[in-house]
C-alpha cells in the first residue's frame, strides 16, 4: 500500500498524470455534487420513485445511444478536441440545470450532461496507457479509483449542504466550476491520441459497435468476467432508485446526512483502490473483480436490513471498498488485453452494454419501489446479485487459471518437447490478439438503452 501512494514515482512520475489525476478528481467531485443535488431536488418536488428512476435513466441513456459513435470518435479523432468539446457540453448542461423550471427541463439537462460524458469516457480510457505506459496501467486505474472514492463523497456532501442551505442553483453552478477546471487541465496535457487512418475498423457506427462486442466476446477471460459484472451493475442501479427513500424516509436522514453519508463510502473506496493497486496479472485481476463485486452485493443486502442510518453508513464502507477493488481490477484487465487502436471501441461498447442493463434495472427498481419497501428492494437485489456473480464468475476464474497454466507450460524458445509428448496447447486468444473484426452492418439498427461504464 505504501508503494501505491508514493508520490514522485510510478504513475506520478509522468507530468500529464500530475495534471489529469487532480483535475479529474475535482470534476468527479463536481459530478457527485450535481447528482446528489438533482436527486434531492427530485425528492422535494414529489416525483416519487418513478420520477427518480426516470432521472437516473436519463443519466444512463446517452452512453447507450452513443456506443458505436463514441468508440469511433475516440479511435479516429484527436483526443484533446474530443475532451474539450465533451467537457464544454457538460459545463453548458450544468448551467442550464441550475435554472431548470421543472422536472421535464431537468431531464433534458441531464441528457445533455451525460452526452458529454458519453463522448469523453472512451477517450480517457484509450489515452491512459499512452500517458503512463502499459506497465503502470493497473496502478493508474487504482489511483483514479482511490481519488474518485474521496472526490465523490466530498462532492456529494457539499451538494447536500449547499442544497439544504441555498437551494439547487448554487450547488449546480459550483459543479460547473469543477468541470471548467478539468477543461483547463485538458488544454495543458501534452499527450495526444489521434489514430485517423490507423484504426483497423473504420466502418459505420453500427458495425463498429458490433466490432467492439465481438472483441469482448473473443476473449475467454474478459467476456465471462464482464457477464459476471453485469449483475452488480443491475443490482446497484436498481437500488439507486430507492436509495434516497431508504436513507431519508426509512432511516430518517436529513439532506445534509444524506450527502455526508457518501463520506463513509469514500473511506471504503480508498481502501479498495489501494488493495486493487497491489494486484497484478490477469488471474489476480479476475479474482479481484469477481471477489469485489460478490462482497459488494452481499453487503448491499445486509445494508437493506440496517437498524439505523449510522449502521447503514458502516455497511456503505464495505460496499464501496468491495466495488473499488472490483472496478479497478476489471478496468486494468480490459485495458491491458485490448490493442491500442481498439481501446476506444471496446471502452464504448463495454460502457454501453453495462448502461443497457442499468436502464432495465432502474425501470425495474422504480416499479418495485412502488410495490415493495426500500428495505425489501435492497435485500432482494443484493442476494440475487450475489448468487449470479458467484455463478458466472467461476467460469472467468477458471478460464484465467487455464490460460495462465497453458502459458507456463509452453516450451521456451529453442527447446523441443520430450519424445512421445504432445506440445502444450497455447493460451486462448485474447482481445489483444484480435486486431481487426470485419462484420457486416445489421439489417436493422439496434435500439439504444442506457448506462454508465465501469472503469
Amino acid at each position: 500500500m505504501k508503494r501505491l501512494f508514493q508520490i514522485g514515482t510510478g504513475v506520478w512520475a509522468h507530468r500529464d498524470m500530475r495534471l489529469i489525476l487532480p483535475a479529474r478528481t475535482i470534476a468527479l467531485a463536481g459530478n457527485a455534487m450535481a447528482i446528489v443535488t438533482l436527486l434531492l431536488q427530485a425528492h422535494d418536488r414529489g416525483v416519487g420513485t418513478i420520477g427518480v428512476a426516470a432521472l437516473l435513466v436519463g443519466l444512463a441513456l446517452p452512453p447507450i445511444a452513443m456506443m458505436g459513435a463514441a468508440g469511433r470518435l475516440a479511435d479516429t479523432h484527436d483526443s484533446r478536441l474530443l475532451l474539450s468539446a465533451g467537457i464544454g457540453v457538460q459545463v453548458l448542461a450544468l448551467v442550464v440545470l441550475a435554472w431548470s423550471p421543472g422536472f421535464v427541463a431537468t431531464l433534458a439537462g441531464v441528457l445533455l450532461l451525460e452526452l458529454g460524458q458519453a463522448v469523453i469516457g472512451p477517450v480517457w480510457t484509450a489515452l491512459l496507457p499512452r500517458v503512463v505506459g502499459e506497465e503502470h496501467v493497473g496502478a493508474a486505474i487504482a489511483w483514479q479509483q482511490g481519488l474518485g472514492a474521496v472526490a465523490a463523497p466530498v462532492g456529494a456532501a457539499l451538494g447536500g449542504i449547499l442544497f439544504g442551505a441555498y437551494g439547487a442553483a448554487p450547488a449546480l453552478l459550483a459543479a460547473a466550476g469543477a468541470f471548467v477546471a478539468l477543461w483547463l487541465a485538458v488544454q495543458a496535457i501534452r499527450t495526444r491520441r489521434h489514430l485517423a487512418g490507423q484504426s483497423p475498423t473504420s466502418s459505420p457506427g453500427s458495425s463498429r459497435l458490433l466490432a467492439g462486442v465481438a472483441l469482448l466476446r473473443a476473449d475467454r477471460v474478459v467476456w465471462p468476467t464482464f457477464l459476471a459484472l453485469l449483475p452488480m451493475v443491475v443490482m446497484v442501479e436498481g437500488v439507486n432508485a430507492v436509495e434516497v427513500f431508504l436513507a431519508r424516509d426509512t432511516l430518517g436522514a436529513t439532506p445534509a446526512q444524506y450527502g455526508l453519508g457518501e463520506l463513509a463510502a469514500g473511506a471504503g473506496g480508498v481502501l479498495g483502490a489501494a488493495v486493487a493497486g497491489r494486484l497484478s496479472g490477469g488471474r489476480a485481476w479476475v479474482r479481484g473483480t469477481i471477489g469485489g463485486f460478490a462482497v459488494g452485493c452481499g453487503a448491499l443486502a445486509v445494508a437493506g436490513a440496517a437498524p439505523s442510518f449510522w449502521v447503514y453508513l458502516v455497511l456503505m464502507v464495505v460496499v464501496a471498498g468491495a466495488a473499488g477493488v472490483g472496478n479497478a481490477a476489471n478496468g486494468a484487465l480490459v485495458i491491458t488485453r485490448t490493442p491500442d487502436t481498439q481501446r476506444g471501441t471496446v471502452g464504448a461498447a463495454l460502457s454501453g452494454i453495462a448502461r443497457t442493463g442499468s436502464v432495465l434495472a432502474l425501470a425495474l427498481g422504480g416499479l418495485l419501489g412502488t410495490l415493495l419497501s426500500p428495505r425489501a428492494v435492497f435485500i432482494g437485489g443484493g442476494v440475487l446479485g450475489l448468487v449470479v456473480v458467484l455463478a458466472l464468475g467461476w467460469r472467468a476464474v477458471t478460464a484465467a487459471g487455464a490460460e495462465e497454466r497453458a502459458a507456463g507450460a509452453t516450451p521456451a524458445p529453442g527447446t523441443e518437447p520430450a519424445p512421445g509428448t504432445e506440445p502444450a496447447a497455447g493460451p486462448e486468444p485474447t482481445i489483444t490478439e484480435t486486431v481487426a473484426v470485419d462484420l457486416p452492418a445489421p439489417p436493422v439498427a439496434s435500439s439504444a438503452s442506457a448506462g454508465t461504464a465501469p472503469s
